[in-house]
């Protein structure tokens, strides 16, 4: 009988060690728009440009060793990131609060005690930066939108070479209206305010016919959008062509010239004028 309840004994401490491992397993990342979890569990903390960034936050770490900090990202959606952190020794693992960080203000919010009334958070902007860029998956871990970044300083003109200045857009970035989501999108980033901020979107499908609009973002979705570029001649031929192109300048007045040709020649020219007006609508003026 004594060894009957010493084997049930064991598989029953086999099953909970199991149960534990499993649920210490962090789930890994999604290509869904809605991110479900980002694994970023890592034995160094250099390693790692999220724990780099929650350990550099004014979080209240008081009483813990950094090197024990773990932290994960929970989901992703309409550009907010939650994320729990948690401490990890020998002693077992422990749950130290959950953070709040939205890609779209750059403000970061401790959500522990109430998420309905965060407590903002002070944070090292080169930590945050070098996160945003891993998660938003910019090319290049400058193109960032932020103040200390590189979007495009006003005046802007359309111009061929326009696209070198964008980088693909991001699925968990901007919740924005896409009419074909099969095709790739790209963005320029022009100078923000504190009210909204602008973009160049664009895209070419393949027959070769391209697009870009002006966009305004703000309270985290499109707000304001207007096409300033198509060309109906990609290949060249201007037998029947019509093109539009744009000239941004520095108070946010938007120039429009739209021009169509029959047969090489140019039968009608329209100019338009835009206001982007401090609440961040685009207005025909």
């Amino acid at each position: 009988m004594k060894n009957c309840l010493l084997f049930l004994y064991i598989i029953v401490l086999s099953l909970l060690s199991i149960s534990c491992k499993k649920s210490e397993t962090l789930l890994t990342s999604s290509k869904n728009k809605n991110i479900e979890a980002h694994d970023i569990l890592v034995s160094k903390q250099d390693d790692n440009a999220l724990l780099n960034f929650v350990t550099s936050t004014s979080f209240d770490f008081k009483g813990y060793s950094l090197e024990n900090i773990r932290a994960y990202i929970d989901n992703i959606t309409n550009n907010i990131a939650q994320i729990k952190i948690y401490i990890e020794n020998s002693g077992g693992t422990g749950t130290l609060g959950w953070m709040k960080v939205d890609f779209f203000s750059d403000k970061v919010y401790d959500i522990t005690i109430d998420p309905e009334n965060p407590k903002e958070l002070k944070f090292n902007k080169e930590k945050y930066i070098i996160f945003k860029n891993e998660i938003l998956g910019y090319e290049s871990p400058d193109m960032v939108i932020n103040d200390t970044t590189k979007s495009h300083k006003l005046p802007i003109e359309w111009s061929s070479e326009n696209n070198l200045l964008s980088v693909k857009l991001s699925d968990t970035f901007f919740n924005l209206k896409i009419d074909n989501p099969n095709n790739d999108y790209f963005v320029t980033y022009l100078p923000k305010t504190e009210i909204f901020i602008p973009i160049i979107l664009s895209s070419c499908d393949a027959s070769g016919y391209c697009e870009e609009y002006l966009i305004i973002i703000k309270d985290n979705k499109e707000y304001s959008k207007l096409k300033i570029y198509y060309n109906t001649a990609a290949d060249g031929n201007l037998n029947s062509y019509e093109t539009r192109v744009y000239k941004i300048s520095e108070d946010f007045f938007v120039d429009l010239k739209t021009e169509k040709y029959v047969k090489d020649k140019l039968i009608s020219e329209k100019r338009q004028k835009y206001k982007i007006n401090t609440e961040g609508k685009i207005i025909l003026q």
